[in-house]
């Protein structure tokens, strides 16, 4: 499944968490167009790798998640959310995020 970059209609999404299967499969959703399940409108482009360390289903799993993220689906990772948020057509407020946690 190849990835390919979004269109200027595109909303441009970050996401903050890849600790989970729920990331590849927004991931699934959302960045391969043609895919069953496919949600047209967005484009998830860039994250912020986030895991809680004293879960250990959410430490050990957080890089076979990030890794996939990555080669799969085309998302460029970046060390910050203010970072993510430059890339994002979104400020934290507005759709276009994705904060994913397990304790939510």
């Amino acid at each position: 499944m190849n990835s390919e970059p979004p269109s200027s209609k595109q909303l441009r999404l970050g996401m903050i968490g890849l600790d989970t299967s729920h990331s590849v499969e927004f991931a699934s959703r959302l960045n391969h167009p043609g895919q069953p399940g496919h949600v047209p409108g967005g484009w998830i482009t860039v994250a912020v790798r986030t895991c809680s360390m004293d879960m250990p289903m959410s430490r050990d799993r957080v890089e076979e998640f990030t890794c996939e993220m990555r080669e799969r689906h085309g998302v460029r990772l970046v060390e910050s959310i203010d970072e993510m948020l430059a890339e994002c057509d979104a400020d934290g407020r507005a759709v276009g995020v994705f904060l994913h946690d397990n304790f939510a």
